[in-house]
């Protein structure tokens, strides 16, 4: 695969402790799609992870609102809601 085509991440569950995981409204989105302090994103309404890509080292996904799609890069929106 060359870094320019993307790259489908799987979420396969490996046996990882998610007990403290905190999901949080994304911005201009609420009531639709929520990330989580493990830089995971669901559909809020149906509780259903969404398929992230990454493109050299970013982690994006696509959201959609009133017929209209963006994508968000995961990794650049992280330290917004999860400050360290």
């Amino acid at each position: 695969m060359n870094s320019n085509e993307d790259e489908t991440l799987d979420m396969i569950d490996v046996g990882l402790d998610l007990s403290d995981e905190v999901w949080v409204p994304i911005f201009g989105y609420e009531g639709k799609y929520e990330l989580s302090n493990y830089g995971r994103v669901r559909n809020s309404a149906k509780s259903r992870g969404l398929t992230l890509s990454k493109t050299g080292h970013k982690i994006r996904c696509v959201l959609t609102k009133n017929n209209k799609s963006e994508s968000i890069c995961i990794t650049d929106i992280m330290p917004v809601y999860f400050p360290r």
